[in-house]
């Protein structure tokens, strides 16, 4: 009798540990639950159930200033999270706040009617530090150009390359090889503008790219007959940083009397920056 009663107390301790437990499990997922239904378009973090709030300071260039004085209202900023897009308008501080989203990277669009549209990546990895209500914060500054301040800037020069061995001077490059410009989005004077403070940063709501809809940020051009080259490119007020990427060639290169070697030809690319309007800048380079 002694060991059957011992064993009925071990099972019936068994089963109250069991209900424990089960109830301690139940109220973690009430609690979980419970913050998960905070706010309309929550997006939890995917490690740990914690909101990031995000903000975008939007702002125009004028004639005069890389940014407004003050933020500027009506813009329309977009996020796409997940399989959803979530806009919101700027108020009159020219900010549009997004609530309880989940870390990680977030596509963003900011457009307003007679400017140029911007598009970016953006990081919302929580590395801040968090608040009393379990959130992290995140915030990015954005600049949008009026499209009626856009003009064009020349880039020019004389490209050179070896291609007879046989003399002492560099020929012409041929005629036809192209180059490629292209505003350089990534560059301190587009997404780090540092008036009143305002700057891209590392962590939560640091930019990975950028680029502005509605300028065309690529041109190209051929070299002529002359081993000289012209890029119109646009530009503004304010200035751009154009990069400009020559394309490579194939060359049979003289290398005495009657006979040739096949060269591939390559030049690095070069940086002309803070271009203006109507500015006309004269790089050579060689091959």
């Amino acid at each position: 009798m002694k060991r059957s009663y011992f064993s009925f107390t071990m099972v019936g301790m068994l089963f109250l540990l069991l209900i424990f437990s089960s109830c301690e499990g139940d109220s973690a997922l009430v609690e979980a639950e419970e913050v998960a239904s905070v706010g309309d378009t929550l997006y939890l973090d995917s490690n740990v159930v914690r909101a990031i709030n995000y903000s975008v300071l939007v702002a125009t260039q004028s004639e005069t200033n890389y940014k407004s004085s003050t933020g500027v209202t009506s813009a329309v900023v977009s996020l796409a999270v997940g399989d959803s897009v979530i806009s919101v308008t700027t108020d009159a501080s020219g900010l549009a706040a997004f609530n309880n989203l989940r870390g990680g990277t977030v596509a963003v669009s900011v457009s307003l009617t007679g400017h140029s549209t911007a598009n970016f990546i953006v990081d919302l990895t929580s590395t801040s530090d968090i608040d009393s209500d379990d959130t992290r914060y995140a915030a990015t500054m954005v600049v949008l150009m009026p499209v009626s301040n856009l003009g064009v800037a020349y880039i020019k020069g004389h490209v050179s390359a070896e291609l007879d061995n046989t003399n002492f001077a560099l020929e012409n490059a041929p005629a036809g090889t192209k180059l490629v410009a292209q505003i350089n989005y990534n560059t301190e004077s587009i997404i780090n503008p540092s008036t009143d403070g305002y700057v891209n940063h590392s962590g939560d709501g640091e930019i990975l790219s950028f680029y502005y809809e509605g300028i065309q940020g690529t041109t190209t051009a051929s070299i002529d007959n002359n081993g000289d080259y012209s890029i119109i490119v646009p530009a503004n007020s304010y200035g751009f940083d154009i990069t400009v990427y020559p394309n490579d060639f194939e060359y049979y290169m003289v290398t005495g009397i009657a006979t040739t070697s096949r060269q591939i030809y390559e030049a690095a690319s070069f940086t002309v920056t803070d271009i203006l309007r109507d500015q006309v800048v004269y790089y050579d380079f060689n091959y």
